[in-house]
């Protein structure tokens, strides 16, 4: 047996949903170390191995976080406060409470109990997806959620709290390992309006059913019209057992379209699923018009697409720098002296790759500290205003599935300037005193006159064919625009 460690966070990227739905078959077109998860070299040497291997795979270790109740895990210490475990979790819960009030959280999840369950549920979904892609493929013999309870600074990773109080994700997984399970996975969670997405059905029986049994499908639309497929039969055999594809034929109404799955028998529900797509409205974005200047890019007639020097520097005109690690030096320079000049600046997701990048920004004292984003058996949670920034989009809590495409891989440690958008997690080792972690997503930074738009979504590759893609970035390019006149130039 072929025996796999490995951590994806949540929400789980559609490419790694594939990769652990057929992991065990060597020489897949999934390049999972660019997704940064492991080492070329050290999936390499498992793509070799599974060349010549015909056996099962297990996952000994696969999870992702959500928060406990850090006022429930302290009040469980008593009077035994001077425990080391205790002063940690009171460290903890302590760093959350002003973290949340210096952001003014409040305003996005009303408290921060509320927040807490918003990571509950992000771990729920999360870890459900991901056992969900294991139980649909034939190759894994079995798994080990990581972990059963909380310890010490692993105040996310757990099923169970320190005191083994379940956190919600403990009765989701319940679904999973009954006897019957369904299973719903859309292609895509996010489509354009008038668009047809495909819902994967699976049946996965741990045993055999006794006959006679069927799956009723139900689809509803964003208004709440609901239509009724013609009900499937439910194969009896032990096993996984593919039901095919539904076809969902979104309409020119935004919002979202709910699938769900029943196995029943005599009018009782043994198993039940469901499924949501989001879908939005094509819309234009305006890349290479009169107010917005694609940097360091070739415009259609030749020219570099740079601001000329007497040009005015009101801000009300963007420069974007879509892709940070395509600038040379001089593009950079160039660039940055325009900001400081007065001029207003995008610049698109970087990576620990990007060292001219980070350099040229902290020679002029904008130190920008990466960080990965994506959470692993612990989580980091991606919090989104109710805002125009997002205007039009699931805004007001967490980052969903819905922002699976283009979250950040990398965040950034807070530079001082307005954050837009931010994450969490907190300190994950006994080198550094117990806090909370704070980075920003999207920040609006001053340099001299002029202001830079750090944005580490993942939108400017994917604004094409995504439509919440499409749709932030169209709502930063307007944000750009008016943020110099909104803040009085200052």
């Amino acid at each position: 047996i072929q025996d796999l460690h490995i951590y994806v966070g949540a929400p789980i990227p559609p490419a790694m949903y594939e990769w652990m739905r057929t992991l065990g078959i060597s020489d897949l077109p999934i390049d999972v170390s660019a997704h940064d998860f492991g080492s070329r070299a050290m999936l390499e040497e498992w793509n070799r191995e599974l060349r010549s291997y015909r056996g099962s795979v297990f996952v000994s270790e696969l999870g992702c976080g959500g928060m406990a109740d850090l006022d429930e895990v302290v009040a469980g210490f008593g009077d035994q406060m001077h425990l080391r475990d205790a002063r940690e979790m009171k460290a903890f819960r302590d760093s959350l409470y002003e973290g949340f009030q210096a952001r003014g959280l409040g305003r996005i999840f009303g408290s921060v109990g509320d927040l807490i369950r918003a990571t509950q549920a992000a771990q729920s979904a999360g870890l459900t997806r991901q056992i969900e892609a294991l139980l649909v493929n034939p190759r894994v013999s079995g798994y080990i959620v990581t972990q059963l309870n909380d310890v010490a600074w692993e105040f996310h990773a757990g099923l169970l709290d320190h005191w083994r109080n379940p956190k919600p994700v403990y009765h989701a997984l319940k679904r999973l390992h009954r006897p019957h399970c369904l299973i719903l996975k859309a292609a895509t969670p996010v489509v354009t309006c008038g668009d047809c997405v495909d819902v994967a059905l699976t049946l996965v029986n741990q045993d055999l059913l006794r006959g006679g049994e069927q799956v009723r499908v139900t689809v509803v639309d964003p208004a709440g019209n609901e239509a009724e497929m013609s009900p499937l039969a439910a194969p009896p055999v032990v096993g996984i057992n593919e039901l095919g594809v539904i076809p969902i034929q979104t309409g020119q109404t935004e919002g979202e379209y709910g699938v769900s799955a029943q196995l029943v028998r005599d009018g009782m529900t043994l198993a039940e699923s469901s499924e949501w797509i989001l879908s939005l409205s094509a819309i234009d974005v305006p890349v290479d018009s009169a107010d917005v200047v694609n940097w360091g890019t070739q415009g259609k007639d030749g020219e570099d697409g740079r601001p000329e020097p007497g040009e005015r520097a009101d801000g009300s005109r963007v420069v974007l720098a879509a892709n940070p690690a395509s600038l040379t030096e001089g593009e950079w320079d160039q660039l940055l002296a325009r900001v400081e000049a007065g001029w207003t600046a995008i610049v698109g997701p970087m990576t620990y790759r990007d060292d001219l990048a980070l350099r040229l920004l902290n020679r002029r004292g904008i130190d920008v500290q990466l960080h990965l984003g994506i959470g692993n058996w612990m989580g980091c949670f991606h919090w989104v205003p109710d805002s125009d920034l997002f205007a039009g989009l699931p805004a007001g809590g967490l980052a969903g599935e819905a922002y699976v495409d283009v979250l950040p891989w990398y965040v950034m440690t807070e530079l001082g300037g307005q954050v837009l958008a931010g994450s969490i997690r907190n300190t994950q080792t006994r080198r550094e005193p117990p806090a909370m972690l704070w980075y920003s997503d999207i920040e609006a930074v001053r340099l001299g006159q002029g202001v830079i738009f750090f944005c580490q979504y993942r939108i400017f590759e994917k604004a094409e064919a995504n439509p919440l893609a499409t749709r932030l970035l169209r709502n930063l390019i307007q944000l750009a625009k008016t943020y110099q006149r909104r803040s009085g130039g200052r």
